[in-house]
């Protein structure tokens, strides 16, 4: 169907296609712009405006929204869940370090009492672990006084088993001593 009109601004055709899309070209001066009639806003293409820009239409950007907002949601998600568990084993852990503190506080005052017992007064004692990952530790004690290099390793040893008497008794716990 072709229908011929004339507006103030001069004279223009109009073009009509059948089916539920109708394309419409309105042509005056210079200027000529097509613009798509149907059912939905968008065709599935992306709109070009007079300058030559595209258009997006407003379906396509909420549908990227909501993708990039579900993205970011559950990379929030899964951080906050991980520090919730990284949390709960540092406490776990803190735990057990001042379990172990007190057990070696409790261990270093007996040692020095059984030194002093044995004539070896101020003597530097210092304790040493390592902790291995299946949280077993390994204590190495060294003793320090000037007896003590006089001493044979009979004397050395007894002495060591004196100072056993006083290590706690856990079961994944190892003492070594040093004696300099």
């Amino acid at each position: 169907m072709r229908e011929k009109y004339i507006s103030g601004s001069g004279a223009g055709e109009r073009h009509m296609s059948g089916g539920s899309r109708s394309s419409e070209k309105y042509m005056s001066g210079n200027r000529a712009a097509e613009r798509q009639i149907s059912g939905s806003r968008s065709n599935g293409k992306d709109m070009v405006g007079r300058s030559g820009e595209k258009y997006i239409s407003r379906e396509k950007r909420s549908g990227k929204a909501f993708g990039f907002l579900t993205v970011l949601l559950v990379l929030i998600i899964i951080f906050c869940v991980k520090g919730t568990v990284m949390s709960r084993e540092k406490k776990g852990c803190e735990r057990n370090n001042h379990y172990y503190a007190a057990l070696e506080q409790e261990f270093v005052n007996s040692a020095r009492k059984t030194l002093e017992g044995q004539g070896l007064h101020d003597c530097g004692l210092d304790l040493r672990w390592v902790a291995d990952e299946n949280g077993s530790r390994e204590y190495t004690i060294l003793i320090h006084h000037r007896r003590l290099d006089r001493m044979n390793g009979e004397d050395k040893a007894a002495l060591a088993d004196l100072l056993s008497a006083a290590e706690f008794q856990e079961e994944t716990c190892t003492f070594q001593y040093v004696f300099g």
